[in-house]
């Protein structure tokens, strides 16, 4: 719902919610203008409610073409704002009439151009002083929000300043958030299967596993060498040269300890029967 601009009539608060039937936030308001001014003296100026009473929110309109009401419960309010609004065209036409003024008085050496338009740029700015209008703004979470616009009652001396209008503002977002704190919140009951509906689960009988042979493990053979490793001829090779220059130096002694060495470090190298054969002599010199 949304309301023209309202001259305020009544402007309740109360800082704690209030037991219904008491409002907790009223605000009574008509409209513009001296014939709604005399209108509301006999009881025929339009007239908005805007109250705030228990666990709702209502704006109510009444004139002489019907009434309407819109109600807003507390915990589906979804925003609230509030705000002042001035006229700044009065301050951009004071500032026109005043140069105005001045500009004619210099080109026609009079003081009366400049007096007029001081005196409509000092009447402009009182306007821009007085002339506020206050806008509260609330949106609940699904329909139309609810537009309250209004100004000081300078006639029947009803104050407002934006500091009053910031509080109903507080007071509705306080008794918002009391109440989503204090709404229990429904928690689902267990559904319930009577016993006689219970259809027991047929029990599973254990499946049988195969069970997989035994993976073939072949019998270790043992692997006899038959013959010497390349390596184990080239080592026995180099000892058996070594023993035969060491004989022919005359190192007799240092040679049969090589080839005896031969015998037992490579047993199957060619070079080991050598040195069998050459020992056999040694040892038994009447074989040569």
């Amino acid at each position: 719902m949304r309301a023209n601009s309202l001259v305020i009539q009544k402007f309740a608060i109360s800082t704690q919610p209030l037991p219904m039937p008491a409002p907790t936030v009223e605000i009574v308001g008509r409209s513009r203008g001296i014939v709604a001014f005399f209108l509301s003296l006999i009881g025929f100026s339009p007239i908005t409610r805007f109250i705030l009473a228990g666990n709702e929110l209502r704006c109510q309109s009444a004139s002489l073409f019907g009434q309407s009401s819109q109600t807003i419960p507390i915990n589906h309010i979804s925003t609230l704002s509030a705000g002042v609004r001035k006229p700044v065209g009065n301050l951009v036409a004071a500032a026109v009439f005043l140069v105005a003024g001045i500009t004619l008085s210099v080109s026609t050496d009079e003081v009366i151009p400049t007096a007029v338009g001081l005196v409509l740029a000092t009447a402009l700015v009182v306007g821009y002083v007085l002339a506020k209008t206050f806008v509260i703004m609330v949106y609940p979470e699904g329909g139309p929000e609810i537009a309250l616009r209004f100004q000081p009652n300078v006639i029947e001396g009803i104050p407002i300043d934006v500091e009053r209008a910031l509080n109903v503002i507080a007071v509705i977002r306080d008794m918002v958030i009391s109440q989503d704190t204090t709404t229990p919140t429904v928690q689902p009951e267990p559904l319930t299967v009577p016993q006689h509906q219970l259809v027991p689960e047929p029990a599973l009988e254990p499946e049988s596993v195969p069970t997989s042979p035994e993976p073939y493990q072949p019998e270790a053979e043992e692997s006899s060498l038959t013959s010497a490793s390349e390596a184990d001829e080239i080592n026995a090779s180099a000892l058996f040269e070594e023993a035969r220059r060491r004989a022919a130096d005359g190192r007799k002694d240092e040679a049969v300890a090589l080839l005896r060495g031969i015998v037992d470090q490579f047993p199957l190298t060619v070079s080991a029967d050598q040195a069998k054969q050459t020992l056999s002599k040694i040892d038994d010199p009447g074989e040569q």
